[in-house]
């Protein structure tokens, strides 16, 4: 059997996602740009460890398109995640009644979804503590 020239971790989480050639089934570096919208070079070069500042956005497109947290995949390219401390909100938000507190909530919800990549419950489990990842530095 032909083996895949897609490292790993890559080359499992592109199979587990269809991201592979319609050919030979292998994993396959344009399938991925193509789900992700990040062209095929840009994917090779993240995946084979040749971009030395990975962009950010870059990172979160194909992080979605392998159904991944974004800092599970900004691990993969040398991108460092810390904690970080709880979010307090600012003394004006005991102004807000309840509904408007509500909103403000699923905002910051749906804010974190969309820098994290996590489903609406990996985001519930991963906010246990209350804290949250946010980009910190590159190796």
């Amino acid at each position: 059997m032909a083996r895949s020239n897609v490292p790993e971790p890559w080359a499992s989480a592109m199979e587990a996602v269809g991201a592979v050639s319609p050919q030979t089934g292998l994993p396959s570096l344009n399938a991925l740009g193509q789900r992700a919208g990040v062209h095929t070079t840009t994917v090779s070069n993240l995946v084979q460890g040749k971009t030395q500042a990975p962009d950010l956005d870059t990172v979160t497109k194909l992080a979605r398109a392998l159904r991944k947290p974004v800092r599970v995949v900004a691990a993969w390219v040398g991108i460092n995640w810390v904690e970080n401390r709880p979010y307090t909100p600012p003394k004006e938000a005991d102004l807000l009644d309840a509904s408007e507190r509500e909103l403000v909530d699923n905002l910051i919800r749906s804010l974190a979804r969309q820098k994290t990549g996590l489903t609406p419950q990996e985001a519930e489990e991963a906010s246990t503590g209350g804290r949250q990842a946010q980009l910190f530095s590159h190796k």
